[in-house]
């Protein structure tokens, strides 16, 4: 009976996908087609969409005379650390995307945890102004070219353009 059991448990973990490569936040190993996917690459980030109006409800930079469009970068964190910071866009007009390409293609190791994607609009005067953030788990989106970011009310929609990385087994 206990030989019986043995091998019904080793034959079912034959099957197992996904294997432990250990704590300290690194990420499992992800198996697919003899493959172990080991990190994700951002190459191209685009705000496909931005709020017309600032969290104040005015235009942005409305101080500023005749600057009522947002200047736009985003920075990507992962607990708290700056993995990316993009170049700034300047005047992006609503309903424009604004396609962003400095420092980039930047590499995620910790695809299975959660990071933040914080959209800024750029203010020389005074503090950055806090368009928006997201979270999200690159690992969500396995497999897709895209993710795509929305906030709940789809005035800031950002897509990341990305690579999936596999090694061999």
């Amino acid at each position: 009976m206990v030989l019986f059991i043995a091998i019904l448990t080793l034959s079912s973990c034959k099957n197992k996908k996904e294997v432990s490569s250990g704590d300290n936040g690194k990420p499992p190993k992800r198996l697919l087609s003899g493959k172990i996917l080991e990190s994700v690459t951002i190459e191209k980030v685009m705000i496909n969409h931005t709020p017309m109006f600032g969290p104040d409800g005015e235009r942005w930079d409305s101080w500023a005379i005749g600057q009522e469009t947002p200047d736009l970068f985003v920075v990507l964190k992962f607990r708290d650390q700056v993995l990316y910071e993009s170049e700034t866009r300047e005047d992006v007009a609503y309903g424009v995307a604004a396609e962003l390409e400095k420092n980039l293609p930047v590499s995620l190791n910790s695809w299975n945890l959660e990071h933040v994607l914080y959209v800024y609009d750029e203010d020389g005067v005074s503090a950055d102004d806090n368009v928006g953030f997201f979270s999200f788990i690159p690992l969500e989106f396995e497999k897709k070219d895209e993710i795509l970011l929305s906030s709940s009310d789809a005035q800031l929609k950002v897509t990341l353009r990305v690579k999936w990385n596999y090694v061999n087994k």
